[in-house]
């Protein structure tokens, strides 16, 4: 993949170099979105569906939340469009977009996998084009572009031929890593949209971590599609039953560095079978504002029979 986009970027194949712009503070209105750790942008506004392309007024457009502009985002994976518009039609435009706020400037690419068409806009000027009927395919179009540090409006012109209609956006820098202290921005989306997004946007997992003399449990915080800065985002963690609880933990607050924002990783405590065999434990989790209740039912029987299977094993 590497090989690949680089000798596309060499060539200069797809795209144009977009104008510099100038760099402005955060109004207290927007959102600014810092990328996952592979450059994913998860959240965007979208406008329509129209029955027409919205030529030539893409290259004049404004994003911002309010009327005639929808929030559009997800947890992972591509962001379902269609949804976001509550559309049905076939053969019909939207518009998606941000602002690309970067605090170093230099060689960066935009990879887009979209269903099905789509048109590409930076600071007012048409970089790329491609229309066709297609699935969705992460990074099928790499879009080069030349961008000085500050704020640049990135607009898609979308069209649905037929189906599904999906994006999903990404921007890497010339090392093909998220750009040092870039952030996605939402501009009219207030504290609000910020503190929704902390909780909708993370993934959890739990590994109850069985072992032969009881369970060594790890909890994993993600946000594969990035996360707001300036919110804070504590993670705590409480194992309990109807008769007591085992521990509690506070995790601290998942970290938003210049990078994008990064995989927080628990080792919650130890608990020996003879603690918590034979029982229906919940582990009560808490992610910034969203909290979720994951099942943890430790069998004794089960937990002697991997044990003695690893044994065979080795």
């Amino acid at each position: 993949m590497r090989r690949a986009l680089e000798g596309l970027l060499g060539l200069g194949i797809v795209g144009l170099a977009a104008p510099a712009a100038r760099a402005e503070a955060p109004a207290a209105s927007d959102v600014a979105l810092a990328l996952s750790p592979d450059g994913t942008l998860g959240a965007l506004l979208v406008a329509g569906p129209t029955e027409h392309a919205p030529a030539p007024d893409l290259e004049h457009l404004s994003p911002h939340l309010g009327p005639g502009w929808r929030l559009a985002s997800a947890s992972s994976g591509p962001v379902d469009v269609a949804a976001a518009l509550g559309s049905k039609a076939t053969d019909a435009y939207a518009v998606a977009g941000g602002v690309l706020r970067l605090a170093r400037g230099g060689r960066h690419t935009l990879l887009l996998g979209v269903d099905d068409g789509v048109t590409v806009v930076v600071d007012g000027r048409r970089v790329y084009a491609r229309d066709e009927a297609r699935p969705q395919r992460d990074d099928d179009d790499l879009v080069p572009l030349d961008l000085a540090a500050g704020d640049h409006v990135v607009l898609l012109g979308l069209h649905q031929h037929a189906g599904a209609w999906t994006l999903r956006a990404r921007v890497l820098d010339a090392d093909l890593q998220p750009p040092e202290g870039a952030s996605w921005v939402l501009p009219g989306a207030g504290p609000d949209v910020a503190a929704a997004l902390a909780a909708s946007m993370s993934s959890v997992t739990y590994d109850r971590g069985v072992a032969e003399d009881g369970y060594r449990q790890t909890l994993t915080v993600r946000f594969p599609s990035g996360a707001p800065r300036g919110v804070p985002i504590p993670v705590r963690a409480t194992l309990s039953t109807a008769s007591g609880t085992a521990f509690r933990v506070a995790a601290g607050d998942v970290v938003v560095g210049d990078r994008g924002v990064r995989e927080l990783g628990v080792a919650l405590p130890r608990l020996s079978g003879e603690e918590v065999d034979d029982d229906d434990w919940t582990l009560h989790v808490e992610v910034g504002a969203r909290t979720l209740d994951l099942p943890f039912h430790p069998r004794r029987a089960v937990r002697e029979a991997i044990a003695h299977a690893d044994r065979a094993l080795r």
